[in-house]
């Protein structure tokens, strides 16, 4: 997995980018997620993310900002959230959710998932159809996510 922060003055720009080949017994599937989102003066501006499997696009997320509101399109539905939005779990990547409050953005999805912290460097995220993600922080720093999956769980470490 490959993530980039880029600021321009008072543009931030998130992006992240991974490729994973699978294989299973006689199948094989090459998969590709991509997300970027910019925010401008500390507000979640907009952003777009897609999922391929062999080239095929299984899902995306579209939000733009307007008008004070938030559209959201998804591969199976259209929604729209209040505003302003000053923390997602893209940002998530880059720092740790201190003070953030009980819920956070989720660009991905589209909706809010409800965030707790246990103890301090380790946060948990709740999404409404019941899917959990683990943050783990030290010194601040995305040390550690777990993250669901048909076949049980997965832990992605960053590497010093």
């Amino acid at each position: 997995m490959k993530i980039t922060k880029t600021t321009l003055d008072e543009l931030e720009i998130f992006e992240a980018e991974s490729r994973v080949t699978l294989s299973y017994l006689i199948r094989k599937s090459e998969r590709y997620n991509f997300s970027r989102s910019t925010y401008y003066n500390g507000r979640f501006r907009d952003s777009y993310l897609k999922n391929e499997e062999n080239s095929e696009v299984l899902d995306y997320t579209a939000i733009s900002s307007q008008n004070g509101h938030y559209l959201i399109q998804t591969h199976n539905r259209k929604s729209q959230c209040d505003g302003p939005i000053t923390f997602t779990t893209t940002r998530m990547l880059f720092e740790e959710p201190v003070n953030v409050g009980s819920q956070i953005f989720s660009e991905y999805r589209g909706v809010y998932a409800y965030i707790r912290s246990p103890e301090p460097g380790i946060y948990h995220l709740k999404y409404p159809n019941g899917d959990s993600f683990t943050y783990k922080y030290k010194n601040g720093k995305l040390i550690e996510i777990e993250t669901p999956q048909f076949i049980g769980k997965i832990r992605i470490v960053l590497e010093q």
